[in-house]
């Protein structure tokens, strides 16, 4: 069976939360990396409305698989394309910023 993979903002809540900022700075900076983050996502999936949708439920707090299915008014099929279509594109996305950390 395969594992179900976690929403994209609560992964960043998440990881925010288990190492916490040790100053108002780094605060700032983990701010401004999750919003840069997110839009390049958001530009990243603006030829999958389905897509945008979900990014769009999961900013208003709305995660999980039937809450995001009734809020995005789509089946599981959709909703499972659509989650698909936004790991296939974070993952590059992921890769292009720790590769930037990297390199500082």
């Amino acid at each position: 069976r395969k594992r179900q993979r976690a929403d994209f903002v609560a992964e960043l809540s998440a990881s925010e939360q288990a190492r916490g900022p040790e100053s108002p700075d780094e605060a700032f900076e983990e701010i401004e990396r999750r919003e840069r983050l997110y839009s390049k996502l958001w530009k990243a999936c603006e030829d999958a409305p389905d897509a945008l949708a979900m990014l769009e439920a999961e900013r208003q707090g709305i995660l999980g698989r039937e809450a995001q299915m009734q809020h995005c008014d789509m089946d599981e099929r959709a909703w499972t394309l659509a989650r698909n279509h936004i790991g296939r594109k974070l993952k590059p996305i992921l890769e292009e910023e720790k590769k930037e950390e990297e390199d500082k």
